[in-house]
């Protein structure tokens, strides 16, 4: 993560190099959590999908061997 003007640059979480994240992340709503999705098995298309909270940097699997998240909505 890096402010727009470049400075204040941030590693959020790292993978390992065999790790496949070709699909985007998509950002919550309230810009406080990132989905990460992570191929599972590529020739099904499924992913592991992880949470980000970008406060603590906690990283958590929410789903595994699932379809990807291509986007976020928040609920009112």
């Amino acid at each position: 993560m890096i402010h727009p003007d470049g400075t204040g640059h941030k590693v959020l979480v790292t993978f390992k190099s065999d790790e496949w994240l070709s699909v985007p992340s998509v950002w919550s709503p309230d810009s406080q959590s990132i989905l990460i999705n992570k191929f599972h098995d590529p020739d099904k298309g499924t992913m592991d999908i992880y949470l980000l909270d970008i406060a603590t940097l906690k990283l958590k699997k929410e789903f595994g061997d699932a379809p990807p998240v291509y986007g976020w909505a928040g609920a009112r």
